[in-house]
């Protein structure tokens, strides 16, 4: 299969699992937080929260795994290949073992007054915390499985398996809401089982079907692997958690404040822009790992050209979604909740354009992956976002409003994101002023008219429902605004050979 038909393969199957996904999971979550009740759902996003502020090694890990196998797959060479797995696979067990004695060792200081839970929800939130635990050590050693098959770009599969999962659930949340055990700790258990369902699969079929696949053998181990992979990925694990530090350092600022039910709020925002987020991680999937295989071949011009055209992807398939749902965040959340917290519509808005901000250069992110100079340009752009939890705690100490909370938080996602273009230009030599021209001006003009169109809808049209014309109006008007003003001569032609060989195999 040709790169471009992969792509195409790959970003059509993960759009159908997102749509699937995400209409199932919008209905768990309304089943849980009202089988739970906000307080019990803001003490499982608090736990899983907390737990999540080590669970970014996973992330890292994942991304490091990735860019090594896709690197020696650029190459050519499958012995490497083998090796880089084993020596991920033994890894991946080792810190998992670590991070679980920590988080086991923190277990007395968080519940014995540290976290703001009710008194009497401490045991079941005690056991909760077990669950998360476990599930965070699953994902350890389910991360290399999941990098294999994303440097193999076999994207459909891990399709299959989250659409498989995300109907499962379903079926278990609901039976969970009508059983009468303590709904908070049945919950936890269900995440936890699918954590693991997600390990078997992913393991039995990589070993099935990849020849670099293979069990850790502790013997065959380099410290010349281990050194480059922990170095690479102990940037990245640095760059994450300062990204998942401010948004768990955020909640737990807004907790020790205003308690568990602001959390909850929390919690349901970060929900929300999650479903934009994954509209990015289609097409990010199917292009990241021919970036790094274009660099491992030495074709430095074709890797920077796919990562212009993966920012100005990634920021259309998110902002397609998340500017009309800004605008309609509220009706949303009343009609998917019920009863929504009353800040979740702020946090939502908050997330959402952070997303979109930060996805305007992400491209640049991934050539910085595919060089691997990671350090300078991790530290300089991560580091700004984790003084956000400073900004939080002051702002809530002298009483400002939450929403000042959001504005501090939007104002340096924005800044990160644009300090990416001159750290690039110095390691890969791009253009400062073509970027600009190519990829932002190309990006904001079709999103103007997006905004104008959503802004009329939400200002002029007062009706039930009304959300639904907000996205198609806002949807046909963008997709050509897209085509035309977004993409260049050349792209566009790309996409019309692209639509013309889907044409094709549908018609046969």
């Amino acid at each position: 299969m040709r790169d471009s038909q992969r792509v195409v393969v790959n970003t059509v199957a993960q759009y159908t699992r997102t749509i699937i996904t995400s209409v199932l999971s919008l209905y768990t979550v309304r089943v849980v937080l009202s089988a739970l009740g906000q307080s019990d759902y803001g003490i499982y996003v608090l736990i899983a929260g907390v737990v999540a502020m080590l669970g970014f090694i996973t992330h890292s890990l994942v991304q490091s795994t990735q860019r090594f196998i896709s690197y020696y797959q650029g190459k050519g060479d499958k012995e490497e290949l083998r090796k880089v797995f084993n020596n991920s696979i033994v890894i991946h067990i080792v810190l998992g073992v670590i991070v679980v004695l920590l988080l086991e060792c923190a277990t007395p200081f968080l519940f014995d007054g540290f976290l703001n839970i009710p008194s009497d929800r401490i045991e079941a939130a005690t056991i909760v915390y077990q669950f998360v635990i476990l599930i965070l050590f699953a994902t350890f050693v389910t991360s290399p499985y999941t990098a294999l098959l994303i440097s193999h770009e076999n994207i459909v599969y891990i399709s299959l398996i989250e659409v498989l999962d995300s109907i499962l659930k379903v079926i278990l949340v609901i039976i969970m809401a009508r059983s009468s055990t303590d709904k908070l700790v049945f919950y936890s258990l269900i995440m936890l089982s699918f954590q693991l369902f997600k390990f078997i699969a992913m393991s039995v079929y990589c070993h099935t079907k990849y020849d670099e696949s293979c069990f850790p053998n502790f013997r065959r181990l380099s410290m010349t692997y281990i050194r480059d992979m922990i170095r690479f990925a102990g940037w990245k694990i640095y760059g994450t958690a300062c990204t998942v530090g401010r948004v768990q350092g955020v909640s737990i600022v807004l907790n020790q404040f205003f308690g568990t039910v602001v959390n909850a709020g929390w919690g349901i925002g970060s929900q929300a822009s999650s479903y934009t987020n994954t509209l990015s991680t289609a097409i990010t999937n199917a292009l990241a790992p021919q970036i790094v295989k274009a660099e491992g071949r030495g074709d430095r011009q074709r890797s920077i050209w796919l990562s212009y055209i993966l920012s100005k992807l990634v920021f259309f398939m998110m902002s397609i979604i998340g500017i009309p749902m800004m605008f309609e965040i509220s009706a949303i959340l009343l009609l998917w909740l019920g009863n929504p917290p009353d800040t979740a519509s702020a946090f939502g808005i908050m997330f959402i354009l952070a997303l979109l901000l930060d996805s305007m250069t992400i491209g640049l992110t991934h050539i910085n992956n595919a060089i691997g100079k990671i350090g300078k340009y991790i530290f300089i752009l991560t580091t700004p976002k984790f003084l956000t939890v400073v900004f939080a705690w002051i702002i809530v100490k002298i009483g400002m409003p939450i929403t000042y909370v959001c504005v501090a938080f939007v104002l340096i996602e924005g800044i990160c994101a644009f300090v990416r273009i001159p750290l690039i230009k110095q390691q890969a030599g791009i253009s400062v002023s073509y970027f600009f021209k190519d990829v932002i001006l190309k990006e904001l003009l079709p999103a103007f008219f997006c905004i104008m169109t959503c802004f009329l809808c939400t200002h002029f049209l007062f009706f039930e429902f009304r959300f639904v014309l907000t996205f198609v109006l806002s949807a046909l008007i963008y997709t050509p605004c897209m085509y035309f003003f977004g993409l260049s001569k050349h792209e566009r032609e790309i996409v019309n050979g692209l639509v013309y060989d889907l044409y094709k195999k549908f018609k046969k």
